[in-house]
Formats: C-alpha cells, sequence, structure tokens
C-alpha cells in the first residue's frame, strides 16, 4: 500500500513558524542575545481582598433587588395591579380606560421600584472584577439574563470586559 501524499498548507507552515518562535526569541545555541529578561517580573496578585469585598457586596445588593422585584411580580403589589386589570377587563361593566391607567401606573412604578435598580446593579456587576470562576459563572449568567451583551446595553463591550477577567484569573 502507497504512503498518502505529503500535503502542506500555508495554515501548516504558520502554526510552525508560530510554535518555533519562543524558541528562537530565547536565542538557544546562537549568538543573538537574549530577549527573555533572567529576572522574575512581579505582578499584582488578584484576587485582592478589597476585590473579593467589592464583588460580594455588589453580588449581594444584585440578589437583593432581584428577590424584590421577583415577589412584586409574583405575588407582591405589582401582581395586584395587574390582577385586579384583569378582573376589570372581564367585567363588562368596568371602565377599562381608568383600569388600563392603573395598571399603566403600576408598571411604572414597577420600572422605577424594581426593574432600573435591578439593571443598574446587573451593569455594576458586570464591571466588577471576578474574583474566581465561579463568580465569571456567575457573571455570564447575569449577562444572559439582562441581555447586557446588546449594542448599547452598557458602556463597555460585555467581552472586553470578560477577556479582561480571563486574562486576570490566568496570571
Amino acid at each position: 500500500m502507497a504512503a498518502p501524499a505529503l500535503s502542506t498548507t500555508r495554515r501548516t507552515l504558520l502554526g510552525a513558524a508560530a510554535g518555533l518562535l519562543p524558541a528562537i526569541a530565547l536565542g538557544e545555541g546562537g549568538s543573538r542575545p537574549s530577549l527573555v529578561r533572567p529576572e522574575p517580573v512581579e505582578g499584582p496578585v488578584y484576587p485582592s481582598s478589597a476585590d473579593r469585598t467589592l464583588w460580594n457586596n455588589r453580588l449581594a445588593r444584585y440578589r437583593r433587588l432581584a428577590a424584590r422585584a421577583k415577589a412584586a411580580a409574583e405575588t407582591g403589589w405589582f401582581r395586584a395591579a395587574n390582577d385586579r386589570y384583569y378582573r376589570a377587563c372581564a367585567d363588562p361593566t368596568a371602565d377599562r380606560k381608568t383600569a388600563f391607567a392603573r395598571v399603566n401606573r403600576a408598571e411604572d412604578q414597577f420600572w422605577r421600584r424594581c426593574t432600573a435598580p435591578l439593571q443598574q446593579a446587573a451593569v455594576a456587576l458586570v464591571l466588577t472584577p471576578a474574583p474566581d470562576l465561579e463568580a465569571l459563572r456567575v457573571k455570564l449568567a447575569v449577562i444572559r439574563a439582562h441581555q447586557l451583551h446588546e449594542e448599547g446595553s452598557m458602556s463597555r463591550d460585555c467581552f472586553e470586559v470578560l477577556e479582561r477577567d480571563v486574562d486576570r484569573l490566568c496570571s
């Protein structure tokens, strides 16, 4: 049986050349000076206790606001306002314009009391440096839940924030 024909693509050549770059930079066995500094480079230690404290405080605030919004929507004042509206819509003698105005006010209040603060807490949490991988997982869930990855949701791009966290956690 004949051996398969050899095939070398540009991608293979570039991959091999990229693999040799660190050895070339070290200057092993040649007269070229070494580009690597012999002394160790000290960087900041992550996470610091201040980073972890900030993360824990912002996570606690986010969870508090999420619980408050959930309670208002499922069993609280906002749910009661929606129930009154649906009962008024089912009653043929009820004034639907008044019922709609009441539920509209309730929705505005829900936005001001629950949704807007929760969104702000979510953004603050995502912009906080993640102290560990579990925090990074929480951060991804918050981004997905609040759709912060969509254009214009945050002042910074979510992927840049996540890349910075990954780089810091890997170093």
